[in-house]
């Protein structure tokens, strides 16, 4: 009978009874090596073939000195195989700390997209070639939901110096009775951060204190294993939820030792969509919220692997990043993958991270129908010096040592720690073309709410309040610093800079009175005009530990959207309280010019209209002027209220001849601008890294302008902007360079074509790592009036070259845009003089060559890579067909082309 899973101390009760249990069964036990009984043993849940992962973790260094000797820790990897006969073997792969593993290049992971493109790495001594490092050959029995193991011998037949002992809980009917799964007896017990270490013999008569593991009658070798590929492509798999426990040794930020828990896997699913979004009847509403709803993995080129970029984690904020890079591959035979995660600020500015990852062999958990559904893995994990990548030589024991499981949460049912596996929910309130963004941190047991997070404020005067909400009604707030346009911030800058509010700086509530977590923080966004007052609330949002992104909130109950409407320096603002068939609009005019007013049309389901009006507001009154509790209610009719159109409304002369300037559309979401009321605006963003440019175009009819900001973290960036008319002319303009860690507005430009419509702009992106000396674009955007989208599928194309001639050598890379093509390489000379051309031509025939520099000393010369190695075909709408790269030498006697390759976008150089 399986084990009721809704006692999570079941497993750990069978330890005492089973003591007497076997007492009574040892007459008909045979001893080892000798023959079973005729009669064929059942496996456990008649499942033979197993994967199963093993650890001997412990958390007694806390109490000792830290020698080498004291860390002890191992897991293991491997296959249990139940036979008829009553015998059992098992091969695996062991880890051990004092060995001190490191990680070791697996195979290249590029996945294209966000998603780095570096090396996926595993533990050594789990290569592709690397064969499991030991096993063992024993007997089992099963008696009831438990299953004892004894290993007698080697894998290779020599007899142990003792025989080891397994005591496990057995779990059946999971997928449909198509698997099973044996647990430690406290690997899910109790479910929470705190781990109940197994008492005596109750696991195991050696050091293994932990394991997880899952069966089946699927054969183990290689043709069981699903392709990654097919994780990403297949209903079955791509939207599911794979999730578990992982248990293991670490070290705090404190330098505490312990044996922890924590969830395995996540709420993101293969497809950036859930199963139950379909199916709902599967898991609870909460389960079924997909933490990348519309951001799936992606699979690799030239690998079997899979990358993901996990925006918004708990990773700890560097280089102004919180984002998490996973891959997983695969590699060997059997049902081996494995999966490599690190915190991509951690690269600090860098493409990839090579210290200290998180490196994960794992086993796939098949069916007996063949069908994937998750794995069991270990952690290995050692501390390295990131300068020298070797195992640091003092603080190598710091890192995870644990197994876990990931399975399928409708099928496997796994158990999922009560701590939330993500501490964390992320918040992001937009106001105009201010915001307020962060991460609301959950710190469990140590009832306290710490907030980090950014105020960018472009216009007037923000700021963030959290309330955070307990037991029996209890609140406690916070309230970040106000901050106004031109306010220096943190580091000195000023105008238009982010301001940061950081954990750990007195942003943070301590609720320890409580006796319990908080179980939900409120964190409203405030705009006003002067510092003083006049704030009013732009936007609300809830916030619980079991989400990891902030929800749309609520006042009293009912949902509030904000405006705000802008001319000139004028501005009006205001908030909607939506109730069933009416809503209160309260707000602030503020006239700097002008008279204005603010006109409110309420739309009922039926299409009947409402309308309410402040009164108009002039400049000369020198004042705000507030409206509150302005009611549209179409209670009476019984209506409900859809939506509602606020309209600002300036007359610039002072009389009575006032036109509308702008409209935002409000529903009970939130609140756009109506383009159709004005003149249409786009807006744009390229990036590189952490690194940005975003801004808007504005399109009048013969015209446009544009403005934006260059937000830096590392290196130099600038924005180089096309404006192409309908008859092919162009206007080009570049923003100043601005180097790393700081903000540049750059002010409205306009782009004019008298007698023709502009049709479009090309925005590219230039970086310099090197300190401003030598620039590449990396991300360009096409953008007319219907909005802003990538150039081409992946920022860039590469393509290789090299040319010889001698022992000299051309070689660098091509890097493709739909109009365009820049190079980039190293003219490595032995003797003579040499340089490379590179000639464009255009699908229409017309040809654009540019050269390197003539180089006649010996050794290496850098080329390309600026703007002034761009091949740009800017008039009409044509591509780059092919593109000529030529090697030259003149050695007196002239130039002389002594090698060329043809290359292309998709088939490279020929």
């Amino acid at each position: 009978m399986a084990m009721d899973k809704t006692r999570h101390g079941a497993v750990s009760r069978w330890a005492g009874t089973l003591v007497g249990v076997l007492a009574l069964l040892g007459a008909t036990l045979v001893s080892a090596g000798t023959a079973r009984a005729e009669s064929e043993v059942v496996p456990p849940a008649g499942k033979a073939n197993w994967v199963v992962s093993v650890g001997g973790l412990s958390n007694w260094s806390q109490e000792q000195e830290d020698r080498d000797e004291h860390y002890r820790n191992w897991v293991r990897l491997g296959t249990y195989v139940f036979q008829k006969d009553g015998t059992v073997i098992t091969d695996f792969w062991n880890f051990q700390q004092r060995e001190k593993p490191l990680r070791t290049w697996a195979m290249h992971a590029d996945c294209g997209g966000d998603v780095p493109a570096c090396g996926l790495r595993t533990v050594a001594g789990f290569g592709a070639q690397d064969r499991p490092s030991g096993g063992y050959r024993g007997v089992y029995r099963v008696v009831g939901d438990q299953v004892e193991v004894t290993w007698q011998r080697h894998r290779d037949g020599s007899e142990l110096p003792r025989a080891l002992v397994e005591k496990w809980g057995l779990q059946t009917g999971l997928a449909g009775g198509k698997a099973a799964r044996i647990v430690s007896p406290t690997f899910y017990e109790n479910l929470s951060a705190t781990v109940t270490m197994p008492v005596g013999d109750s696991f195991s008569n050696y050091s293994a204190t932990f394991g997880v593991g899952y069966g089946s009658n699927a054969p183990l070798d290689s043709s069981s294993r699903v392709p990654l590929g097919t994780l990403l492509t297949d209903d079955h798999y791509n939207k599911e939820k794979y999730r578990g426990a992982f248990v293991s040794f670490k070290v705090g930020k404190d330098g505490r030792r312990f044996v922890g828990r924590e969830g395995a896997g996540g709420d993101w699913t293969f497809s950036g969509e859930t199963r139950e979004k379909r199916e709902p009847q599967h898991l609870t509403p909460e389960q079924a919220q997909a933490e990348n709803p519309g951001d799936p993995w992606r699979k690799c080129s030239g690998s079997e692997c899979i990358g993901f970029l996990q925006t918004g984690t708990s990773c700890q904020k560097q280089e102004d990043d919180v984002d998490r890079v996973r891959y997983i591959g695969e590699i060997g035979s059997g049902r081996r993958n494995i999966e490599e995660y690190w915190c991509q600020g951690l690269a600090q500015g860098r493409e990839c991270y090579e210290a200290n990852s998180h490196a994960r062999p794992m086993l796939q958990v098949i069916d007996d129908t063949g069908r994937f559904r998750g794995w069991v893995g270990v952690e290995a994990f050692t501390h390295v010096n990131p300068s020298t990548l070797e195992a640091a030589k003092d603080d190598w024991w710091k890192g995870y040592w644990g197994v876990f499981d990931m399975v399928s949460m409708s099928e496997m049912r796994p158990e999922i720690p009560h701590v939330a596996p993500r501490t964390f929910s992320k918040f992001d309130i937009p106001y105009g073309n201010s915001s307020t963004s962060g991460f609301i941190k959950w710190h469990g047991t140590a009832l306290l709410v710490t907030f980090d997070g950014h105020n960018r404020v472009v216009s007037g005067c923000r700021y963030a309040s959290f309330t955070a909400y307990g037991p029996g009604g209890a609140k406690k707030n916070w309230e970040s610093p106000r901050v106004c346009t031109g306010d220096p911030d943190r580091t000195g800058n000023a105008a238009n800079s982010t301001h940061r509010f950081i954990a750990g700086d007195g942003y943070d509530l301590r609720v320890e009175d409580w006796g319990s977590q908080a179980h939900r923080v409120q964190v409203t966004y405030w705009a006003g005009e002067t510092r003083e007052g006049g704030y009013l609330p732009a936007g609300t949002v809830d916030c619980s530990p079991d989400h990891v992104r902030c929800a749309p909130a609520v006042r009293d109950g009912w949902p509030v959207t904000g405006f705000r409407l802008e001319h000139g320096a004028s501005v009006g603002t205001g908030v909607i309280t939506w109730y069933n068939q009416s809503a209160s609009v309260s707000g602030n005019n503020r006239a700097r010019s002008g008279c204005r007013y603010i006109e409110m049309t309420g739309f009922a389901e039926n299409g009947a209209t409402q309308r309410r009006t402040t009164s108009p507001l002039c400049s000369e009154a020198g004042a705000d002027k507030q409206f509150s509790d302005t009611r549209i209610d179409f209670s009476s009719a019984g209506l409900k209220l859809n939506k509602i159109m606020v309209t600002y409304w300036a007359s610039d002369e002072g009389d009575h001849s006032y036109a509308t300037k702008t409209t935002q559309v409000c529903t009970r979401t939130g609140c756009a601008t109506d383009n159709a009321a004005r003149w249409p605006e786009t807006g744009f963003r390229v990036a590189h890294g952490a690194s940005n440019a975003t801004g808007a175009i504005t399109w009048y009819n013969q015209s446009a302008s544009v403005s934006g900001n260059n937000h830096v973290t590392s290196g130099c960036r600038y924005t180089r902007i096309v404006g192409h008319s309908a008859t092919g002319a162009a206007q080009v303009w570049t923003s100043p360079p601005v180097c790393g860690g700081t903000d540049a507005a750059f002010p409205s430009v306009k782009w004019e074509f008298p007698g023709t419509q502009i049709s479009r702009f090309t925005i590219g992106y230039w970086a310099s790592e090197d300190g401003g000396r030598t620039y590449a674009t990396k991300h360009i955007q096409e953008c007319t009036r219907a909005g802003c989208v990538t150039d081409n599928a992946a920022d860039e194309w590469h393509t290789q070259f090299r040319l010889t001639y001698g022992a000299s050598v051309g070689s660098g890379e091509l890097m493709w845009s739909n109009r365009s093509v820049n190079f980039r390489g190293n003219n490595h000379v032995v003797s003579g003089c040499r340089m490379v051309q590179v000639t464009a031509t255009a699908s229409d025939g017309r040809q654009l060559p540019k050269s390197s520099s003539l180089y006649c000393s010996a050794g290496d010369r850098p080329f390309g890579g600026t703007e002034d190695s761009m091949l740009s075909f800017d008039q009409g709408a044509v591509g780059v067909a092919q593109v000529l790269v030529e090697y030259i030498v003149d050695d007196g006697a002239g130039k002389q082309v002594v090698a060329s390759t043809t290359c292309t976008r998709a088939g490279g150089c020929v």
